[in-house]
């Protein structure tokens, strides 16, 4: 658990550094982000961008599930399902 949040905690602050040079190859501003812009205020919500980094984040998740499964040189899954075929 430490490690998830030390790891979030740099994540977090990595972004935070490189968010000029992400906010200049057009993160953030993506055709389909809404943005509604008032005399006062204005509102801000991302949607495309955080598809988009959504999508990046499940690729990444689950290439390093895969490669983990791989180092291990087995699915954890096919021994619940020789179990079942041995109870069968």
């Amino acid at each position: 658990m430490q490690r998830i949040l030390i790891t979030l905690g740099l994540v977090i602050a990595s972004i935070g550094v490189l968010y000029p040079y992400l906010k200049q190859i057009g993160l953030g501003r993506l055709p389909g982000d809404i943005i509604l812009r008032g005399e006062n205020s204005t509102f801000y919500f991302p949607v495309v961008s955080c598809i988009a980094i959504s999508l990046l984040l499940t690729v990444i998740a689950n290439n390093k599930q895969e490669a983990m499964w791989q180092a291990q040189d087995c699915n954890p899954f096919s021994k619940i399902i020789e179990a079942n075929w041995v109870y069968k």
